[in-house]
């Protein structure tokens, strides 16, 4: 048999078990109303999510993923096997667990089939040619695909041990910062900071702390300095002055002097630089816009019925 009469023949087989199984789920299709439960309470964004999720749920079970998905099929077998004496036929426990929705109150199984069919519904066109809309998309948010401002740094680190594990450094629990345990450390920085009055940003200073995580000369943008350091930290950073020792600046491990070398601004990047990321934004785009289109097709029509659970 040649390969174009097997390929019909799979999809003749394939379309075949599809039908069954529409008879099988009790006549699962456009014509079927959709039972949606929500908490109760719900409001219109939350139930209009849950109808969607249902909807993504039913068009995996039409692909018969349930059965097919090596996942899925594993979290049924569990879960049978803990509510009951299990099966010497697997594929007859696999087909008890889907009977019995399984598959539907499991929240990892549920989740994967969820997720397998909206990006099935949401695949596009092959973007490789999508020059004149890269193009666009660049030239249009020019300020999407700039660096980000940057400030380059030398620090001295004092650790504050709270001991109370409020992070605070205050020592007395209540997450104010103004606690006993907060005032040696205050000290310590502030003997450091005299030291520091003038002194060049290579300045050897005895007893401070390592601070592994960021490296002198390295030029860091603000959200990447509140990650690193905590909230707020990078915007500290970002207003000292340039040329001197500044600080104590806290963050949410203790107090550093900072001594500022120089700023890099914002820059705007080629579109050679950022391609990836172009290309990265208008799949995302067309693939939401997909999805949108293929669930608003699956609501239209059908008819839905909301049920509300305590």
């Amino acid at each position: 048999m040649t390969t174009t009469p097997r390929l019909l023949l799979r999809f003749a087989v394939g379309g075949a078990l599809l039908v069954a199984l529409g008879r099988a789920c009790g006549g699962v299709g456009p014509g079927a109303p959709l039972r949606v439960e929500v908490p109760a309470g719900s409001d219109a964004a939350a139930i209009a999510i849950a109808i969607d999720e249902a909807l993504l749920l039913e068009q995996a079970e039409r692909a018969d993923w349930p059965r097919r998905d090596a996942i899925v099929r594993a979290r049924l077998a569990a879960l049978l096997g803990a509510i009951d004496d299990g099966d010497d036929d697997p594929e007859a426990a696999i087909d008890r667990a889907i009977a019995q929705g399984l598959h539907r109150r499991d929240p990892i199984a549920r989740r994967r089939l969820v997720s397998a069919a909206s990006r099935a519904l949401g695949r596009g066109e092959d973007l490789s040619t999508w020059t004149a809309a890269l193009l666009a998309e660049y030239g249009g948010h020019p300020e999407r695909y700039a660096s980000a401002a940057r400030t380059e740094f030398t620090q001295v680190f004092v650790a504050c041990d709270d001991g109370d594990g409020d992070g605070d450094g205050d020592g007395d629990g209540d997450g104010d910062g103004d606690g006993d345990g907060d005032e040696e450390c205050s000290r310590e920085a502030a003997a450091i900071a005299a030291t520091l009055e003038g002194a060049p940003a290579d300045a050897e200073i005895p007893g401070a702390d390592p601070w592994p995580w960021t490296r002198p000369g390295v030029p860091y943008a603000t959200a990447r300095l509140d990650a690193l350091f905590g909230a707020g930290f990078g915007a500290a950073i970002a207003t000292a002055p340039i040329g001197r020792w500044s600080g104590p600046h806290r963050s949410a491990f203790g107090l550093h002097l900072v001594y500022v070398q120089a700023r890099h601004d914002a820059e705007v990047r080629t579109i050679a630089e950022v391609l990836p990321r172009v290309h990265a934004t208008l799949e995302q785009g067309r693939r939401d816009a997909a999805l949108r289109e293929a669930l608003d097709g699956l609501r239209s029509g059908r008819r839905i019925e909301v049920v509300t659970t305590p």
